[in-house]
């Protein structure tokens, strides 16, 4: 009998934890993450937060692919792996826009100006506002209010 039978003859309740935990290999190594976010990120969040009305949620790294449905017949997705840094969604959970935050990296290296024209181009196929705010400007609070407000009056 194999493991994968003898796995499903028993109830995974019923399995001792040594008997399931996997083994040690000289594979990668994993460590977890200090924070979701960078510190700028998390500023970013506190000003965009302030800037919603209360029945909006707003939601930081969030993978297009768990809001975003390819409906073509084309095999691979691989382009919808990609965090989009903040989304704001409704009560529902129904995506409303996107926001990126982009530092000076997003203008001077081809390979995330190309992320960011794929970004913006399924957004756009998807019929999602992108709101993108640059940290070479700072926090602007009433600016970042200005543009939150255009985008939820245009929905």
């Amino acid at each position: 009998m194999g493991l994968c039978d003898w796995l499903f003859e028993k109830e995974i309740d019923e399995i001792p934890p040594e008997e399931i935990e996997p083994e040690r290999n000289d594979g990668p190594e994993y460590k977890l993450k200090n924070s979701l976010m960078t510190k700028t990120e998390k500023d970013f969040y506190l000003a965009i937060y302030q800037a919603l009305p209360d029945n909006y949620i707003l939601q930081p790294q969030v993978n297009l692919a768990t809001i975003i449905k390819k409906i073509d017949n084309k095999p691979f997705q691989n382009e919808l792996f990609r965090n989009i840094d903040f989304c704001i969604f409704d009560f529902d959970f129904k995506p409303i826009a996107l926001i990126e935050i982009n530092d000076k990296t997003h203008s001077t290296q081809r390979s995330r100006q190309a992320r960011d024209y794929k970004v913006k181009e399924i957004c756009l196929k998807a019929n999602i506002p992108l709101i993108t705010f640059w940290t070479s400007y700072g926090i602007n609070q009433e600016y970042i209010n200005k543009r939150i407000k255009e985008v939820l009056n245009t929905i």
